[in-house]
């Protein structure tokens, strides 16, 4: 049951602070779904195009993949249709992203590229006349590479990462980064606590 703060005081946190629905709805639309980064993923684990890894941005699910011409991106693994997942295994290779539903077809940038029956079977059925491929994509998030370490956001405003990690994490980055050397240097991550020192809005 959600209690008054206790005092003027900030330093001491009650314990139904971490409980409370209202407090971790509030977290999950400001941190996850807001103006932030988060980590989805390393570049080494899509190396090739159609190569996938589920992950996750607070509670909602993602899909990490490398497309066609190479880029990485990251969409919302929930069908545009009914709201299935899309992909269930953990990672693995694709050429193409299908709803084991209804089987929409999606292409590697979350484009709706085709729809079982969408003129229906002997004039029954079938999506109305006014339907478009085009307005039924799969979610898209911005996506931010460091070091190949991939971060995504919600919000496409987002500053860049750079700055929102602000210049300490980056000389730190930068150091670190230029002290390895010998294979796979370059793809090692660099990502650590200092970077998760952000302070939310």
């Amino acid at each position: 049951m959600r209690a008054d703060w206790p005092g003027e005081s900030v330093s001491r946190i009650p314990n139904w602070l971490y409980t409370d629905p209202e407090v971790y709805a509030r977290e999950q639309a400001r941190i996850f779904g807001g103006r932030s980064w988060c980590y989805v993923g390393l570049g080494v684990e899509v190396p090739g195009p159609g190569d996938f890894k589920r992950s996750f941005v607070g509670e909602r699910p993602v899909i990490l993949v490398r497309d066609d011409a190479g880029a990485l991106r990251v969409l919302e693994n929930r069908c545009a249709h009914r709201g299935l997942q899309l992909c269930l295994r953990p990672h693995g290779r694709v050429r193409e992203l299908v709803c084991p539903y209804h089987q929409w077809t999606y292409d590697l940038t979350g484009r709706l590229v085709g729809v079982p029956f969408r003129r229906g079977v002997k004039g029954q059925g079938g999506m109305p006349p006014e339907f478009q491929l085009e307005a039924h994509a799969l979610g898209s998030l911005a996506v931010a590479e460091r070091h190949g370490v991939v971060f995504a956001s919600f919000d496409a405003g987002t500053e860049p990462l750079a700055d929102y990690l602000g210049p300490a994490s980056a000389s730190r980055c930068t150091a670190r980064s230029s002290s390895r050397s010998g294979p796979g240097a370059s793809g090692a991550s660099t990502f650590t606590a200092a970077t998760q020192s952000r302070v939310w809005p």
